[in-house]
């Protein structure tokens, strides 16, 4: 798939819509998306966000852990031309605060029982509440003319040697990076990969996410990273791809649980 910028992505979807994109489980209950729901999901998504007074290069912040509704607001945003500003789940309030006022975002989502100190900076939304809240909106795309010179993304660098900076990237700089990786990997449409790594990282948006949907694979997310957790979904999808390994010893821990 080759695409110029994220309107074309989404749209790519179509040739594969009775595939399976996204795999959840939350609680006991196992939750499949197939392509087609997530395109029409990431286009209501997108109307949403226009009916609540986003327009293009405004900025939306997520602070919320993986899930199908982060693919949906990524996607969503991008088809409007606003910039997601995604923040790890685990980060501190401090640093999350300040984040905020670097960023000035104009909605920020979050999950429902995190973070609760966000609630006092700005417009507050749940990702949990995200199907829900765009269930009304039409499931065609939003008539917006996009260019691959969009803003798409600010991400924070780790700030291990300085304080964290903000990192401006277009939607191209993401999807030149999916086909640079898919160059190196050739992901075929029956893989299904394991995402544990939080998607507010680029290596995690792009070999976790991007590249995997631009080649209609599957992606399983485990309510949490815990050794349990994990081995538990190594047990239940059997996923071709692991994408998040530590080290050996975290390796043979799961293995020998499975």
């Amino acid at each position: 798939m080759s695409s110029r910028h994220f309107g074309d992505f989404v749209a790519g979807f179509r040739a594969h819509d009775e595939r399976t994109a996204l795999t959840v489980r939350p609680f006991l209950k196992i939750e499949r998306l197939k392509y087609g729901e997530l395109r029409k999901r990431i286009y209501q998504t997108a109307n949403y966000l226009v009916a609540s007074g986003i327009q293009s290069g405004d900025r939306i912040m997520v602070v919320a852990n993986n899930s199908p509704e982060w693919v949906e607001l990524f996607l969503g945003a991008q088809l409007i031309g606003a910039v997601l500003v995604p923040i790890d789940a685990i980060g501190s309030p401090a640093t999350t605060l300040r984040f905020i006022d670097q960023t000035q975002p104009k909605l920020i989502f979050r999950n429902r029982h995190m973070h609760p100190e966000l609630d006092m900076r700005s417009d507050v939304d749940s990702l949990d509440e995200l199907d829900d809240r765009v269930a009304e909106y039409p499931e065609t795309a939003a008539v917006i003319e996009l260019s691959g010179d969009f803003p798409a993304v600010i991400v924070f660098t780790s700030g291990t040697t300085a304080d964290p900076k903000g990192v401006v990237l277009t939607q191209g700089n993401l999807l030149a990076n999916v086909e640079a990786a898919l160059r190196g990997l050739d992901v075929l449409p029956d893989w299904r990969f394991l995402s544990l790594l939080p998607l507010s990282h680029m290596y995690e948006l792009t070999g976790g996410l991007l590249a995997p949907l631009a080649k209609s694979a599957g992606i399983f997310y485990v309510p949490s990273a815990s050794p349990v957790a994990i081995a538990r979904g190594l047990q239940a999808e059997k996923p071709f791809v692991p994408v998040w390994i530590v080290d050996e010893t975290d390796v043979l821990d799961l293995v020998g649980s499975l």
